[in-house]
């Protein structure tokens, strides 16, 4: 029985000539303000072959971390600029401390 799934939809077909198709709707409920402020960080550029930058509006970062694919912390630095060139090619993880978010994403070192 092929199950097929596609932007919240799924078919199933049966072992007959008979074809059911069901919608899914995701509802979720905003409980506060603050579900919906957009939290926005930006590391760029991505990829890169050594320096990398953050920027924030809306927060004041406090630390930044890069780990390896292993989760091996490499280094921790205040500093929003960057000097990566001594890591080796490949993808490591920023994670990134606010005084009220941890946000971690993914760098690629040329």
């Amino acid at each position: 029985m092929p199950v097929y799934y596609n932007n919240m939809q799924s078919s199933f077909f049966t072992w007959g000539c008979h074809k059911v198709s069901t919608v899914y709707k995701n509802i979720t409920n905003q409980t506060a303000i603050d579900d919906i402020v957009l939290f926005s960080i930006s590391v760029y550029p991505i990829p890169t072959s050594g320096q990398i930058n953050i920027t924030s509006a809306e927060q004041n970062i406090q630390l930044i971390s890069i780990y390896n694919l292993s989760g091996i912390q490499l280094f921790s630095t205040q500093y929003t600029a960057l000097d990566i060139s001594h890591l080796t090619t490949g993808i490591y993880f920023i994670r990134i401390t606010t005084p009220t978010r941890i946000i971690t994403k993914k760098i690629v070192k040329m």
